[in-house]
């Protein structure tokens, strides 16, 4: 186990990009610690996301993707608002690992970061159990690190192999999978809330559809309540 006073301060504050750059350039001892639990930090704030979606690096999406977290969850248990406040902290740190290039049709140069969230989530494997969690927190995290891109593969109209169609008969067998790492409904609500905090940290001019889409399936995963 780690201390996580000072981290947890940083994720769970109105600031939260602002306040972990200040303290990872000042405090060497807080950098060291950082480093060593996470050297995917570095390489996160030297990855960029070349793209439509994103308007920052991978460490400030991060980062600004927790502070969309705690706005969500501010009426939250402090349990949970630290639960999910980790989660968005990690969701993305495996995308260094598996960034690639590719060229549109229009010329221009991209980022992609094919099987992100698996490479997250074996991240979170390691790291989280040095945080202070419960062993069903711990289990919580991965799995709502390794399934935060399900939005993205979820569509009315499949039109490649990798979709999945959006169905209420999709979304509730997928709750029951959820069943598997504690309260699937819980869960479900928690993945909702990490798709909108992940949305509300890319590029604003592209995020309502999405936002729509994720609203949707929350709506089917309720709609037997």
């Amino acid at each position: 186990m780690i201390r996580t006073e000072k981290l947890d301060s940083i994720l769970l504050s109105d600031n939260v990009c602002e306040r972990f750059h200040a303290e990872y350039d000042a405090d060497y001892m807080f950098r060291r610690r950082m480093d060593l639990l996470l050297p995917e930090i570095q390489k996160s704030m030297q990855c960029e996301q070349r793209g439509v979606w994103h308007i920052y690096n991978v460490m400030d999406h991060i980062l600004h993707s927790v502070e969309q977290m705690n706005i969500l969850t501010a009426d939250m248990p402090a349990d949970e608002r630290r639960l999910l406040a980790y989660t968005m902290f990690l969701h993305d740190m495996g995308k260094p690992a598996c960034r690639t290039e590719e060229m549109t049709a229009s010329g221009e140069t991209v980022d992609r970061f094919l099987h992100h969230n698996e490479v997250s989530a074996d991240i979170a494997r390691r790291v989280v159990p040095h945080l202070n969690f419960n062993e069903l927190d711990i289990m919580t995290i991965v799995q709502l690190v390794e399934y935060h891109d399900i939005f993205l593969l979820l569509k009315d109209h499949p039109t490649r192999e990798w979709h999945i169609p959006l169905t209420e008969k999709f979304v509730h067998s997928f709750i029951e999978l959820l069943n598997v790492f504690g309260c699937g409904k819980r869960n479900f609500d928690y993945l909702i809330l990490v798709g909108i905090a992940d949305n509300k940290a890319q590029n604003p001019a592209l995020i309502e559809e999405p936002l729509k889409l994720i609203a949707r399936v929350r709506d089917m995963g309720h709609s037997r309540d």
